[in-house]
């Protein structure tokens, strides 16, 4: 077991060990602050992570409606 999670751990490219550690996060805008990385090498290093198999992704989609100024009461 010991040797497959050294193989996994070489297999990663510094981006994806970049995230690793902030996985708890479990938001992007605060992966990509803590690591210091653009949201699209986060979004990419994520994929791939889940290409590995090694993380599950799931994600929630929400509608945001800004009003602007015609539309404040």
């Amino acid at each position: 077991m010991a040797k497959n999670i050294e193989k996994i751990l070489e297999s990663l490219s510094p981006n994806e060990r970049k995230i690793l550690p902030h996985l708890e996060e479990k938001n992007i805008v605060k992966i990509c602050k803590k690591a210091n990385l653009n949201k699209v090498s986060v979004i990419r290093a994520l994929e791939y992570l889940k290409n590995k198999k090694i993380i599950e992704i799931s994600a929630k989609k929400r509608k945001i409606v800004e009003i602007g100024v015609n539309g404040a009461l």
